[in-house]
């Protein structure tokens, strides 16, 4: 499946729109860096800023999606309201930080720490 085709049967099959879903991906990928930095504010911020980082959550989001849709929605029997809000529960915990079993790769935070260090010093710099 396509990106495109996961996303249109997620918002066809659990009712969601296409901007409930894109603020979804962000809070929980907001969520995932608070997560691994133990809620440091300063390194969550740092790395919410990168587009390598939000390239590759996305691409877990996706693969995450596509594993949803595999368990749950092969078929295309009516989802009751019941039934769709239930799966859309299961789909919103499986997103969840802690059920994410993978971790960005160790050159985005060394990009992270570099550009930290780099703002500390330009901001003493300009102080002299």
């Amino acid at each position: 499946m396509t990106q495109e085709e996961i996303k249109n049967r997620l918002h066809e099959r659990l009712g969601i729109s296409p901007d409930t879903y894109s603020e979804i991906v962000f809070d929980t990928g907001i969520k995932f860096l608070e997560y691994i930095t133990k809620k440091d504010t300063a390194i969550t911020k740092e790395m919410s800023e990168h587009k390598v980082f939000w390239t590759w959550y996305t691409n877990q989001f996706e693969l995450i999606d596509m594993r949803f849709i595999g368990d749950h929605l092969t078929d295309q029997k009516v989802l009751t309201p019941l039934l769709k809000k239930a799966l859309f529960k299961t789909w919103l915990f499986m997103h969840q930080p802690r059920e994410m079993k993978a971790f960005p790769n160790a050159k985005l935070f060394a990009n992270t720490y570099e550009r930290m260090f780099q703002n500390i010093v330009e901001s003493k710099m300009s102080k002299v």
